[in-house]
């Protein structure tokens, strides 16, 4: 298998020295699931438990605010967007 076979619908990952190929669909799953404040992006639930409001609630004023976007079938909404409009208020 070729490199560039091998690099295809991979993430770079290096730890401790090693580099690691890991699937895009992992990455982005893992990475969508580390706590702290420094994620951009969110998931509807996660989103709405962060901001203290039910799942409807919280999907109703993202769109408000224009903060949401499609990646396949995912919807993730951007956090700096929420706060802006949430600074309006």
């Amino acid at each position: 298998m070729r490199k560039d076979e091998l690099d295809a619908g991979n993430v770079r990952c290096e730890c401790d020295g090693r580099v690691y190929m890991v699937p895009k669909m992992i990455f982005s799953t893992v990475m969508l699931s580390l706590p702290g404040d420094d994620r951009k992006f969110v998931r509807y639930k996660e989103g709405a438990r962060i901001y203290g409001m039910s799942v409807p609630e919280f999907i109703k004023i993202s769109n408000m605010a224009e903060a949401t976007i499609k990646v396949g079938k995912m919807v993730l909404v951007s956090i700096e967007k929420m706060d802006k409009y949430f600074s309006y208020f």
